[in-house]
This record gives structure tokens, sequence and C-alpha cells, in this order.
């Protein structure tokens, strides 16, 4: 019986819905509730959730997560080692204690970065920033000086300019 009474409603909403486009008239619009967030943060979050264009360029995108010019990433990933290397760090496919490998001395540290990841990346176009936090924004950064400066400001790890 209720798969019966449930077949006459739908064909009664679809009858409806068709004379109302036959006759002229406009469907219902169904206005979404308002709701009122206590955090900021949150009622941005849920404008950039809801927001489905997909006609957006990576930049655009990483700047409507981003309306309030807050960092990208959670500061408190500046604690990290300045001896460590930012990239291996956030390499997953490297053997753990090779991800968390820290050198001597900064300057070792800024070599290997140099000579072993700064070369592999592209000279023109975008630069990814490896840490974990940054992973899902893939390449946001323009250029190189602004993936150095990135990488001190978010997580406190000095590059060579």
């Amino acid at each position: 019986m209720t798969k019966v009474y449930q077949d006459v409603c739908r064909r009664r909403i679809h009858d409806e819905e068709l004379e109302r486009q036959l006759n002229g008239l406009a469907g219902e619009e169904v206005a979404e509730p308002a709701v009122q967030h206590q955090l900021a943060v949150r009622t941005e979050l849920q404008g950039v959730l809801c927001d489905f264009n997909m006609n957006l360029d990576p930049r655009s995108i990483t700047k409507r997560k981003n309306p309030g010019n807050r960092p990208l990433c959670s500061p408190s990933s500046a604690a990290r080692n300045p001896t460590q290397c930012i990239v291996c760090f956030g390499d997953m496919a490297l053997p753990y204690n090779s991800r968390i490998y820290k050198f001597s001395r900064v300057s070792h540290m800024m070599d290997h970065v140099e000579n072993i990841h700064l070369r592999r990346m592209p000279v023109a176009g975008n630069y990814r920033c490896f840490h974990p936090n940054c992973e899902p924004l893939g390449d946001f950064l323009e250029t190189l000086g602004e993936f150095k400066s990135h990488v001190l400001k978010v997580h406190g790890c000095k590059l060579r300019a």
C-alpha cells in the first residue's frame, strides 16, 4: 500500500509541475535556510564548501578558500626543526626515517634543498609546498621567491634567497 501511495504522490507532483510549466507560471523557488554560525571561520567554510563553481583556475580557487588573507597553513607547523628538509618532510613516498632526518647544520639542509629538490622543480610555472598541511592546496605558489617566503613564514624553514 505504501508503494502505491508513493507512486501516486510522485505522479501528482509531476503533473502539477508540468501544468505550471504549460501555463507559463514560475516554479516554486526553495529558499535555503540562513545559518548563523558563532565562528566567522565556519561561515567562510560554508561558503567554500557550498560553492560548486568549476570554472576557476587554481589560483582563484586558493584565493576563494582564503578570503581573509590568513596564512594558508597552520602556523603551529612553524615549530619544525630548522635543519629538516621541508620537501622530504612532506614526501610520503620516502621512509619515515628519511622524512624526519635532521641535517647537522642549516646550511647543509639548504644545500640539500637547492641541489636535490629545487633543480627538479620547473623554472617557469607554479610551485607546490610539499608540507602535509599544504599538500591539498596543490600548485598555489607562482614563483620560487613566493615558495621560499611561504616556507619561511608558515613553516619556519629558511632557504637561501
